[in-house]
């Protein structure tokens, strides 16, 4: 197999930043409409399920933000010139389809895992296990032109080594040859480069972040419809006007982030160029991110237990100041969110998607850590007269530095991000850390 050439390779064009901005503000205007609506009699969408209704953003979503890059800001363009392999059209056609079921088959076999781990049928997962069959009856249906059509315009050697499903078929053709060569080490003969890595850690990744994204945004948007509802109807409800206010200010906040989010771990494509070029490589740097999400987040905080608001004392008993900093508590999280932004369709844990410089990026190095703890502090801060409290969220914050340690030390192994450190130096607050 061949490589291209330098000067027939693609030119590379950038993710727009606004991309992201776009997606997520449609995504949180059609939020709020259905969660306005939800359970209203007479309703356009009332005949319709209205959970198929909720699943229908993220979808939508994807493919606003997907024509902004290939059609608006030039993605369908980049054009790469085919390896020898698939010059020929019958031999493309064959590729796609070994890779097409190939794919396929694995999909299918992951989405057993789901269904039949006790881990995944607890309550949290109801939403991905609702939405996961529909996700692999989709690809199968559409699955092969598509596949066709990216080894036809986007085909290249460097993206077939980086492939899943190339890497699934040469896994399995070793595992053929050690069945019938009956070899005692059949390790020894699999494929264990770098590239090969990055594809399996990228998998795991994509396939232990996805359905606990899907499951935080059925919880924001159940949410966001529970605070607009004290907002919209107050005769109804008991909830202070303030409260619902900020509540419902938060939860769209965060709502804009997991729908982002989602894309970026559903929907890697070789089309958008938001594919995996590195994952973490050590098991200290998944452990540390791991932390933070269940199932470790249940251990952790038997250790490192969240701030408590019914054990402790306040420090200001004035309710206005109390409503003044949860207020002020959406500046740092909106900051949060706008970072997510700057990722476009690229977010994830964990990888390395390509090196951002615009955004909040452009200011300090890991700001969505900084806003997210900022956020955290202000939020708790009338209840930090606790000794527990204090030494507890101090204790996240480390958690979240070791964090940023683990990402630099492995984005690192990228010239760009040593670039890009060089132009800012600051990690979490301009011009003083």
């Amino acid at each position: 197999m061949q490589e291209e050439s330098p000067s027939l390779q693609k030119k590379h064009i950038p993710q727009s930043p606004w991309t992201g901005t776009i997606g997520a503000l449609v995504g949180l205007a059609l939020s709020i409409v259905l969660a306005w609506k939800w359970g209203e009699p007479g309703w356009w969408g009332s005949h319709y399920n209205r959970f198929n209704l909720m699943w229908m953003i993220p979808i939508l979503i994807f493919i606003l933000m997907a024509l902004l890059e290939l059609l608006v800001f030039g993605r369908i363009r980049e054009r790469s010139t085919r390896p020898l392999y698939h010059q020929h059209w019958l031999t493309l056609f064959y590729s796609s389809f070994y890779r097409y079921i190939t794919l396929g088959i694995f999909y299918s076999a992951l989405g057993l895992f789901y269904s039949s781990h006790p881990f995944y049928k607890t309550d949290l997962f109801t939403p991905f296990r609702y939405i996961l069959p529909k996700m692999i009856s989709f690809y199968w249906m559409v699955g092969w032109p598509y596949i066709f059509l990216t080894l036809g315009w986007k085909g290249s050697l460097a993206a077939d080594l980086n492939d899943l499903s190339v890497q699934l078929l040469l896994w399995g053709r070793h595992f053929v040859a050690w069945i019938f060569a009956m070899k005692r080490r059949p390790w020894k003969h699999l494929n264990t480069s770098f590239r090969s890595h990055t594809v399996w850690r990228g998998i795991l990744v994509e396939c232990f972040f996805l359905p606990i994204m899907c499951a935080f945004f059925n919880n924001q948007f159940h949410e966001l419809t529970n605070y607009m509802n004290h907002l919209f109807y107050p005769m109804k409800n008991h909830m202070d006007f303030n409260q619902a206010l900020q509540g419902t200010l938060n939860h769209s906040l965060y709502l804009m982030d997991v729908l982002l989010t989602i894309v970026g771990y559903a929907l890697p494509l070789r089309w958008l160029d938001n594919k995996i070029r590195s994952a973490e490589p050590t098991l200290f740097g998944w452990l540390i991110a791991l932390v933070c999400y269940p199932p470790l987040q249940s251990f952790t905080n038997q250790y490192i237990a969240w701030p408590s608001q019914q054990s402790a004392f306040l420090i200001v008993q004035h309710p206005q100041f109390i409503t003044t900093i949860l207020y002020l508590s959406l500046v740092p999280t909106a900051i949060y969110v706008w970072a997510t932004m700057a990722f476009g369709m690229r977010f994830s844990n964990l990888t390395n998607r390509g090196i951002l410089d615009r955004g909040p990026y452009a200011w300090v190095r890991h700001p969505a850590y900084a806003a997210k703890n900022l956020a955290w502090w202000m939020e708790n801060l009338p209840w930090m007269g606790s000794i527990g409290n204090l030494l507890s969220m101090l204790s996240w914050n480390g958690i979240y530095m070791l964090r940023a340690w683990t990402e630099e030390r492995h984005l690192r192994n990228d010239p760009a991000y040593k670039t890009y450190c060089k132009n800012v130096p600051w990690r979490f607050i301009p011009k003083l850390f």
